[in-house]
């Protein structure tokens, strides 16, 4: 892994590997230390094309100040390995 520090933020560089097609992907990967899960950006699923599932129940998403996130709720998992 590889250590970037941009700014204030920290980055590292990482290895995805997808369970249903095996593919690699090496991505600089947001550290966020306050997070309560791990999150995927939309728009890096969709660019590489990686197969989500939906969940049976949406999942809410809050801001640090407890105002709803502008995307609101996770629907959708992609399975991977980090």
């Amino acid at each position: 892994m590889t250590l970037n520090v941009y700014n204030t933020s920290l980055y590292l560089l990482i290895s995805l590997k997808t369970t249903d097609t095996s593919e690699l992907f090496s991505v600089h990967a947001l550290v966020n230390s306050g997070a309560t899960g791990v999150f995927i950006n939309r728009s890096f699923i969709e660019k590489h094309g990686l197969n989500t599932y939906k969940l049976s129940k949406s999942i809410s998403v809050y801001n640090i100040d407890s105002t709803s996130n502008k995307d609101s709720q996770i629907s959708e998992v992609v399975d991977i390995v980090l």
